[in-house]
Parts: structure tokens; sequence; C-alpha cells
């Protein structure tokens, strides 16, 4: 066993999925999530259209789900890896939805999200064990565009 620094939770390095969650969790502690060579492949091919210094929330929801049909995102729950979006909202047609249509910087919101949450709810492990897990989440599929044709 070892412990991990970012997340300060115990994990045991596991191969089989299933039979090594088991033990994990009767050992009371997670079991890091595998993640193949192939979907990794896929999220790579996915991130080299979008530029994540510079996209809409839209495009954000839209390459959050081509991820998740790709096996990208750990565990499979896509709500788990989507922030919610900013701005003002409004009702249209009974759905709410949000005004803020332009592009932004998402690392840079995301990491700006995460200090807030650090600073102000560091006693809420819960939220701020997420906001890091989405946090690196993003930063990691960052890399796998860096190489993005412009």
């Amino acid at each position: 066993m070892k412990i991990n620094a970012y997340t300060a939770l115990s994990t045991i390095d596991l191969v089989n999925t299933k039979t090594d969650a088991k033990k994990a969790s009767s050992k009371g502690v997670t079991a890091a999530e595998p993640v193949s060579i192939d979907s990794t492949s896929k999220a790579a091919q996915i991130m080299q259209k979008y530029d994540l210094h510079n996209i809409s929330y839209s495009e954000v929801t839209n390459m959050a789900m081509d991820l998740q049909k790709a096996g990208a995102i750990p565990g499979g729950n896509l709500l788990d890896y989507l922030p919610p979006p900013e701005g003002q909202f409004k009702m249209q047609n009974g759905t709410l939805v949000s005004d803020n249509h332009g592009k932004g910087d998402f690392i840079k919101a995301l990491d700006d999200h995460l200090a807030y949450v650090e600073k102000n709810q560091a006693s809420d492990f819960s939220t701020l064990f997420q906001v890091r897990r989405m946090v690196n989440f993003y930063h990691n599929l960052d890399s796998l565009g860096s190489g993005r044709q412009t």
C-alpha cells in the first residue's frame, strides 16, 4: 500500500479492476481507475480538435461527451467531470440556458476555481477532492492536445 500525496488517500496499485476494487474496498482504501491505452489514444485524437485555453462551455460539454463515448472518462461518470456553467442564465423554451456563449481560458478558470475551493472550502474534503480530480483530468487532457494543428 502507498499513500497518494495528492489526494491524501490510501491507494493500492491494482491490475484486475473488478477483483481488486473489491479488495481495496474491503481494506477501506480506494483503487486507482485504470485507463486503457486504446482510450488514451482516442482521447489524444479527440483533444486535437480542442484548445482548452480558448473554448466555449458548449464545446467543453461536446468534448466531454466525445471523451465519454471513447471510454476516456474515469469511471464513465460524465457529470463528475463537467464543471457547472458560468454566467447569467435564462429560461428558453422551458429549459435553463446560459447567456455565456463566448470562449475563454477553461484551464485558467478551473485553476481559479480550485484556488477558491482550497481557500474557502478546505474543510469540505469531498468537494476539494472532486475539484482537484477534475482539474487534474483537464490538465492531462490539455497536454494530450498540446500538439494540435492550428
